[in-house]
């Protein structure tokens, strides 16, 4: 869980009022995308491949391969309540907390951020706008579609980059955005915080 790669920028409009201009920031419709991902781990940049799928409008997110988790575990993301659940398929167990920040703006954008736009770039074929983004954490950039798919990220730390390698627009089973029925439920020990780790892991 220790990725980082992305922020983003602002901008006035034209026509006399100054107003900023923002893309959107979470996809409207139902998509998985693969992505390649580069950022440091332990002192070292190395990579690594990701699939987050999201709900329409983008309010679930399912992200898989965080960390080098092990085949099957994922994170889910509800952007609504600000919670995320750590499915861990190999003990099959699950956890819930509140959404890590260190975490989150690796993958996440906000309305708290401040957005310019630089011009526009394709990836993979789909044509995406370019942004500079200013938040409380630094600046980077992203390229993102006008329906709020992020297709490039490079850091707010400068240090981590995020590009997609494939885009398929489909309907994303609800299965995907909550843990088996059949896992059982870690709690947390009392004060410990998203970063905790699982007692005897």
């Amino acid at each position: 869980m220790r990725r980082t790669m992305l922020a983003m920028g602002l901008m006035a409009c034209a026509g006399g009022a100054m107003a900023q201009e923002r893309p959107t920031i979470l996809p409207t419709r139902d998509v998985a995308i693969s992505y390649r991902a580069t950022g440091p781990v332990q002192g070292q940049q190395q990579q690594q491949d990701l699939r987050v799928s999201f709900t329409s409008g983008g309010r679930l997110m399912r992200i898989e391969g965080v960390g080098g988790q092990s085949a099957g575990s994922y994170v889910i993301v509800d952007h609504t309540t600000q919670r995320m659940t750590m499915v861990m398929a190999q003990d099959r167990r699950y956890m819930e907390m509140p959404v890590n920040n260190a975490f989150s703006r690796g993958f996440l954008l906000s309305e708290t951020m401040r957005f310019a736009r630089r011009g526009s770039e394709s990836v993979i074929g789909v044509k995406c706008t370019v942004w500079d983004i200013t938040s409380s954490d630094g600046n980077g950039n992203a390229c993102l579609t006008e329906d709020g798919v992020m297709l490039r990220g490079n850091g707010i730390d400068g240090k981590g980059t995020i590009i997609a390698t494939g885009v398929t627009y489909a309907p994303q089973p609800a299965a995907l955005f909550k843990p088996p029925a059949d896992f059982s439920k870690l709690e947390l020990p009392a004060g410990a915080g998203p970063g905790a780790r699982p007692p005897g892991r």
